[in-house]
């Protein structure tokens, strides 16, 4: 999806290449989206932004490419199905 920022989340012992999640941030005109992959296996609405900007999240994240993404997704969803 263009237009979107990635995010690896880092639960503790989690590293960029091996990330606990990955979330995006979309915007839809002047309408801010926040999703995270879910196990359900599709992009669901988080909070986990705002948390973060209150100071209420104890996961890291970092900014990742669509193609790390995108791999993370495949890879969740094979072992998964």
């Amino acid at each position: 999806m263009s237009g979107a920022t990635y995010y690896a989340l880092l639960a503790a012992g989690r590293s960029r290449d091996n990330p606990s999640g990955v979330a995006r941030r979309r915007r839809d005109g002047d309408t801010v989206i926040d999703e995270v992959f879910t196990r359900n296996l599709r992009w669901d609405p988080t909070d986990y932004f705002d948390r973060e900007r209150l100071g209420r999240n104890d996961d890291e994240h970092v900014e990742i490419t669509e193609a790390e993404a995108d791999e993370f997704v495949q890879r969740v969803t094979a072992k998964r199905r």
